[in-house]
């Protein structure tokens, strides 16, 4: 299995939070893990480094997304404002918004958060990372998902309030820092092309990133074996040396649509650079249709330099 097939197995579904609009697999993708903890009121989304090892100093963020509607969810979001968060023995209070930063034991097992209100306590832990330490040399992804965050891998010191992160020019949160990767919330940020500054202390890293958007092509498609065509927006100005990426397309009603010839529930499509025209990619891929109703799909952009560098 290569290491998008990786990913993307990881997560066949698109869970959202009140903050940003992700799923699992865009997270993996950009080297994030995301634990949920459900209480009556709702749930607590906390955003991790993927590559949490024992000995770190890491920064994280927390979502919180209340259940019902109108006058209920009002009265569960204050209920999630006034709860605190476990991590590793460090509180942190949801009301805050400012995320956490904690530093984990050289001989932790584990990684634990937990959440507890007077009628449910949640918690999860979340395995470490094995292997030497290695430095990681400075390198931006190219690409990043409408909506979704931007790696940037390097040395840092794993401590968000020292980190300074700017896209064109604005100041943006970071989500996730780790000692060798950072990644930032790219939400908001319009298709194409834009630049991105990073400083902690006299460390100053950056570049340029595109931001994607991939969608299905309208049009009618029939029962059995058929083609499903694909559109990525948001290319332009991406240099060769940028190049590969890979689109993945899950399905997410495998009743009604599964891939050729493999029969999976989803599949890697690559993107060359001289497929390109104008900003925008074509391609499409075979699929197999059963029965009538809509089907649903997630597509996700991601860079292969990225992807291998994560692994």
């Amino acid at each position: 299995m290569n290491a998008f097939l990786a990913v993307l197995a990881l997560a066949p579904t698109a869970p959202q939070t009140s903050e940003m609009r992700v799923g699992d697999s865009y997270l993996a993708a950009a080297g994030i893990q995301m634990a949920t903890l459900n209480v009556p009121a709702g749930s607590v989304s906390v955003y991790l480094p993927g590559d949490l090892m024992g000995g770190d100093t890491i920064s994280g963020s927390v979502f919180a997304s209340p259940t019902g509607e109108g006058e209920t969810r009002a009265a569960n979001a204050a209920a999630l404002m006034g709860m605190t968060l476990d991590v590793m023995g460090q509180k942190v209070k949801l009301s805050d918004r400012t995320g956490f930063t904690v530093a984990i034991p050289s001989d932790a097992q584990n990684f634990r958060i937990g959440l507890a209100d007077a009628m449910t306590t949640a918690t999860a832990e979340i395995n470490l990372a094995e292997g030497m330490r290695v430095e990681t040399s400075s390198f931006l992804a190219p690409v990043t998902n409408e909506n979704g965050p931007i790696t940037l891998l390097g040395t840092f010191d794993g401590a968000r309030a020292t980190t300074s992160a700017k896209i064109n020019g604005q100041s943006v949160p970071v989500l996730t820092e780790s000692p060798r990767r950072l990644t930032l919330s790219a939400a908001g940020l319009g298709l194409g092309r834009h630049a991105l500054s990073v400083a902690e202390g006299l460390t100053v890293l950056g570049g340029e990133f595109n931001v994607a958007r991939a969608t299905l092509v309208p049009g009618k498609l029939r029962g059995g074996k058929t083609d499903l065509k694909m559109m990525i927006e948001g290319l332009g100005g991406m240099s060769a040396s940028e190049f590969p990426l890979s689109l993945g397309v899950i399905s997410e009603t495998p009743k009604k649509l599964r891939f050729e010839p493999s029969g999976e529930t989803y599949t890697v499509v690559p993107v060359s650079f001289d497929q390109v025209v104008n900003g925008t990619w074509l391609g499409k891929t075979k699929v197999k249709l059963s029965g009538r109703g809509e089907f649903m799909t997630n597509l996700l952009v991601a860079s292969d330099q990225l992807l291998s560098r994560l692994r």
